[in-house]
């Protein structure tokens, strides 16, 4: 079971947002289908039917509750850290960084000539620091200088609005009305 973003929904009644959890995945293991349609997993949830508006208390059913946006906590803390590798030089030992470029990176005989001659060139972008460390040792054993990059990228999502962030969750009704 993988919680998914809240949904945030306003109450029918007086418009009072709330939020609504919700599944990005879940299973069926142990799940049993009721002969009336009625269907439990639990490992898969349902969130609340009928909910109690905070606003204006009244009940409302939470399917019928307008719909107005997502608030992903998930997505919007994720980073990624990328490495760039450059080579700055390729020491006295030119021919052999020339083939290491050749059977690492893929490259033809006149792109490698081409790619020696711009020093300091971009070998690449790694996700994972082994890889790149990896990669950077390999021109380093032939003399090769290699410089390394870290950059952490965060993803382009837009902030909710703060009173999305801070809408009540939809409680269950068999929970008391604070």
């Amino acid at each position: 079971m993988i919680p998914g973003p809240d949904v945030v929904i306003g109450c029918p009644r007086c418009g009072a947002l709330h939020r609504r959890w919700s599944l990005a995945s879940g299973n069926t293991f142990g799940a049993v289908l009721w002969s009336d349609g009625w269907f439990e997993a639990p490992m898969r949830p349902l969130p609340p039917l009928v909910a109690r508006c905070m606003g204006c208390h009244a009940f409302f059913w939470v399917a019928r509750a307008v719909e107005l946006g997502h608030v992903d906590r998930v997505t919007s803390q994720c980073g990624e850290t990328l490495t760039t590798l450059t080579l700055e030089s390729t020491g006295a030992r030119r021919i052999e960084v020339m083939q290491r470029l050749r059977s690492d990176l893929g490259m033809g005989l006149q792109e490698v000539k081409h790619f020696v001659a711009q020093l300091p060139a971009r070998l690449g972008e790694y996700d994972h620091l082994g890889t790149a460390r990896h990669i950077a040792d390999r021109f380093e054993e032939l003399g090769a200088r290699v410089s390394s990059t870290r950059i952490v990228t965060q993803p382009d999502v837009p902030k909710p609005p703060r009173e999305w962030t801070e809408a009540p969750q939809v409680q269950d009704l068999s929970h008391p009305l604070i």
